[in-house]
């Protein structure tokens, strides 16, 4: 079993893997012939008024504008963590004018069939009912170094789903704007909060409009305060090596930031800009991916449909446990399969998941408990002897430790989305070649309506492989 690849090659575009010298200088000549400032693109009034303010109030409702896009044939799902090496013209630019800037380094790694050699190709636009998906992951550059051959080697984070609404550059490489789009029960708890708490110029029922709007600032600042503390800002284990997966971060800082969330949502409502026109909006065209996602979250509360936070947290609850049973079970398995003494290992940022037993237990010769007491005890003696040196944290106050545990104040809903994500490291079989046409199976996954149904599209995959093995 193998998920996410912890490197790839970045597929396409220089056969000689980036020791071509003519190529090299073809690309320094390219690199300044894109340097200069893009042209000016239309762009909906509905925000703001000059460049800056209108960026300023769309980052307060989760829309990057005109941000890079990275289009392989291949995806990175949120909480994952990889390693780069870049040396196609297109994205070596792409990378290079996005390093220029003053970080953090966002950018969308979104699916195209036929990676690099599908770019400005027919069938391929971003836009609905092509070839081209418009789904993807919003990335950060975590660290970036170029080789003497023009290779660039980077480390990026996947962080949370993003939406292309709307392309504004198709070549060299594409860019466009992208909103935030997170999991259906956290744009469902926001709708909740929308819905009791009115706004003084708008009594309730908000107009729709109005209510898409808060609805998209309250669920954007619930993942932006947790962003610190569900992704360290570089994943190492404890030779000094990245690792394949977001670690958490024990700063108290950051989880101080997290439990504040409900607090900075409602500040984002109260700061969330409005359309200039109540009755029509121009931000999310109707029938769009976001506007379909916040209004089916809107509809689902305001009829009814939608159970409680508590209610959907209690079924997310009860897919965890039995995604962690089943699990255990493949592990079993294969340890007795392959005449292993000890329990197969399991990634310690998954075993920092795992929750406290159900009533009544954990099923008779569950393992995975018993292997996370032993990791964690591993990473405590580490850590004590490293605070002997003085060398266990970071002016940042950050730690370089393989398992962080998971704090006591990290919301259940949370957890399990962050589950649904890093679960797919160990069940994933994404096997795709350089510019393949064929797709790939994590796409489905980034589509998903929200937690609760890739955790069930979990379960399905571990019950194929249980099956497998006999």
């Amino acid at each position: 079993m193998s998920g996410a690849a912890g490197s790839a090659a970045g597929g396409g575009g220089d056969l000689s893997g980036g020791t071509d010298s003519q190529r090299n200088a073809d690309l320094n000549s390219l690199r300044k012939m894109f340097a200069a400032p893009a042209a000016d693109v239309d762009t909906p009034d509905s925000i703001g008024t000059d460049d800056q303010n209108e960026k300023a109030d769309a980052r307060k409702l989760g829309l990057f504008q005109d941000m890079p896009l990275c289009r392989f044939s291949w995806c990175i799902l949120p909480n994952h963590q990889i390693t780069l090496n870049i040396w196609q013209p297109q994205y070596t630019l792409m990378f290079s004018s996005l390093l220029a800037e003053p970080g953090p380094h966002y950018y969308l790694h979104v699916l195209l069939p036929g990676g690099a050699e599908s770019l400005g190709q027919p069938g391929y636009e971003l836009q609905p009912g092509t070839n081209a998906s418009l789904t993807g992951t919003l990335m950060r550059v975590v660290y970036a170094q170029r080789q003497a051959n023009s290779v660039l080697t980077l480390i990026v984070q996947g962080l949370a789903r993003g939406v292309v609404t709307r392309p504004t550059q198709d070549l060299p490489y594409s860019r466009g704007d992208v909103q935030l789009l997170p999991d259906g029960e956290v744009l469902r708890a926001a709708a909740r909060m929308v819905l009791r708490r009115p706004r003084d110029d708008a009594p309730p029922p908000q107009p729709p409009s109005i209510a898409r709007r808060l609805v998209a600032a309250a669920a954007t600042a619930e993942t932006e305060a947790w962003l610190p503390y569900e992704a360290v800002s570089l994943a190492m284990d404890g030779e000094n090596r990245p690792l394949d997966l977001n670690q958490l971060n024990a700063s108290s800082a950051a989880i101080a930031r997290g439990v504040d969330a409900p607090n900075a949502m409602d500040a984002a409502m109260d700061e969330a800009p409005m359309p200039p026109e109540i009755e029509s909006d121009g931000l999310w065209a109707e029938g769009s991916i976001v506007y379909e996602a916040l209004t089916s979250a809107l509809d689902s509360v305001e009829e009814g449909e939608s159970e409680s936070d508590d209610k959907e947290e209690e079924g997310l609850v009860v897919l965890e446990y039995q995604l962690w049973v089943e699990l255990d079970d493949v592990l079993s398995a294969l340890q007795v399969l392959n005449n292993r003494e000890k329990a197969v290992p399991l990634p310690p940022q998954m075993l920092a998941l795992l929750p406290e037993p159900p009533e009544g237990g954990w099923p008779e010769g569950f393992k995975l408990s018993v292997l996370r007491a032993v990791v964690a005890s591993a990473a405590r003696a580490k850590k004590e002897e490293e605070e002997e040196k003085e060398e266990g944290s970071k002016e940042d106050g950050t730690e370089d430790l393989s398992y962080v545990p998971m704090d006591a104040a990290y919301p259940v809903r949370r957890r399990a989305e962050r589950l649904s994500w890093l679960i797919w490291a160990i069940i994933g079989d994404q096997k795709v070649g350089v510019n393949a046409y064929g797709g790939s199976p994590y796409q489905p996954l980034i589509e998903a309506e929200g937690t609760a149904e890739r955790l069930r599209l979990a379960l399905l995959k571990i019950r194929e492989i249980r099956k497998v093995l006999g």
